[in-house]
């Protein structure tokens, strides 16, 4: 069997196409080699080589089409290496490259007219960028674990040699006017879409376009809601705006020449309103952020990071939650997702085991309507016996406040005012008993 003329084919992409990088050039390149062969006795395609692509679509047409899909998206520009293979006494003649996308290739095979017990296939290399920060979910690289500790040690002696406090919150709620705008440009893009889909015929069009019609409504129905959560973007802005104001002013007079930082996660959101605040009183703020498969990575230049004058971004995930958690006086949570509740749920454990001392830790959830069905779960868990009734539970004044604060290991407050209040107070406490400091 003969490949036919087709005006579409083109050869393989050549290998020596210089790649433009930005961002991390480690994190995001890509290295892929595998191999796949045809048996025609099993009907089957076996795969070989690294993970990180499949083989979706073959066309048994004349020639064969293979299609290979990555897992990860490539920036356009890859290169791609494709060596026809057999087995027994058959030779593919050619494997021509067709139609190379982020998504990934197809191959056009010149395959024999009769098989037998033959296998045919090709092997593959690909090397490019990745489309996005894609951190590594399978290892703990020791080289990277040891990078972010010495970095977070580096800068948090210099920049919090007396410790500091820290705001967790999300990177989703921004201001109303933010949130108003992206809806409006949204509720553009649907009618537009929904304007494509009238009259089209073209079955492939129609499912993308329909993909993006529903996306489009999620967007539009979670955008609605943050526009009502946008008061706590307000309120993190002016907590930010009330302690950068006491860092300017007073702070260094009430605590013997000595200056406590604002920290927060370095992200977008109630962070990067926490920060803007301190920030416009002239206060030091901490940004410790993390690589996030999720994200490009952020031009320092031109985004929410800009917020924090010292900044520090983590390899690892895990050891930025320590490195906010471990270092703060005052830990105080906003309203948030699933990773501000992951850092609600490690501070309390660590309180609990003593890995933070209660002493010298002061743990507040600002705003009951958010916080107050969090605090019914550990209720519920008090309830179930897994948590020490005693002195494992969050206070909530009115409510379960009847004991003195060495039997809670957080505390449920109404606003910004009375969290900047508290955490005034606190942080001059310890200054009196001589614990600010971070040993």
């Amino acid at each position: 069997m003969k490949m036919t003329d087709n005006q579409d084919i083109q050869s393989p992409i050549p290998q020596n196409v210089e790649l433009k990088v930005q961002g991390s050039t480690t994190l995001r390149k890509a290295q892929l080699r595998g191999g796949v062969l045809y048996c025609p006795v099993a009907d089957k395609w076996t795969l070989q080589g690294q993970a990180g692509w499949n083989l979706v679509t073959v066309d048994r047409g004349n020639p064969w089409s293979v299609q290979v899909e990555f897992f990860e998206p490539l920036e356009e520009g890859y290169t791609i290496e494709v060596t026809p293979t057999s087995t027994g006494n058959l030779v593919v003649s050619s494997a021509h490259v067709l139609c190379a996308t982020q998504d990934g290739f197809q191959v056009l095979i010149d395959t024999p007219d009769n098989l037998q017990s033959n296998k045919v296939g090709f092997n593959f290399s690909v090397q490019g960028i990745k489309k996005q920060i894609v951190p590594d979910d399978r290892t703990i690289a020791p080289d990277k674990l040891i990078e972010d500790i010495n970095a977070i040690n580096n800068i948090l002696t210099h920049e919090a040699e007396y410790g500091m406090i820290t705001l967790m919150c999300s990177a989703s709620i921004n201001s109303q006017t933010t949130h108003k705008k992206e809806l409006e440009e949204q509720t553009k893009n649907l009618a537009e879409f929904k304007k494509q889909l009238d009259g089209n015929s073209v079955d492939d069009e129609i499912k993308n376009i329909e993909s993006l019609i529903q996306k489009t409504e999620a967007r539009i129905i979670r955008l609605e809601k943050l526009i009502k959560s946008s008061k706590y973007w307000d309120s993190a802005h002016n907590f930010g705006k009330m302690w950068g104001n006491y860092c300017s002013t007073t702070q260094s007079m009430e605590l013997g020449g000595r200056y406590i930082p604002l920290c927060t996660g370095g992200g977008p959101g109630i962070m990067a309103a926490a920060a803007l605040g301190a920030r416009e009183q002239y206060a030091q703020v901490i940004g410790i952020d993390s690589v996030f498969g999720n994200d490009n990575h952020h031009n320092l230049e031109d985004d929410f990071s800009i917020y924090s004058n010292a900044r520090l971004r983590c390899n690892d995930f895990a050891i930025r939650e320590s490195a906010l958690i471990n270092y703060s006086h005052v830990i105080l949570f906003w309203p948030g997702g699933y990773g501000t509740s992951w850092e609600a749920f490690e501070t309390l454990s660590k309180l609990q085991t003593d890995h933070l001392r209660r002493r010298r830790t002061k743990v507040l959830f600002v705003h009951p309507e958010f916080w107050i069905p969090f605090y019914d779960f550990t209720k519920h868990l008090e309830k179930m016996g897994t948590i020490n009734g005693l002195t494992d539970r969050i206070k909530l004044p009115d409510v379960d406040d009847q004991d003195s604060d060495e039997f809670y290991v957080g505390e449920i407050v109404k606003d910004e005012n009375e969290a900047f209040e508290k955490t005034v107070n606190f942080i001059k406490q310890l200054y009196r008993q001589n614990q600010l400091e971070l040993r």
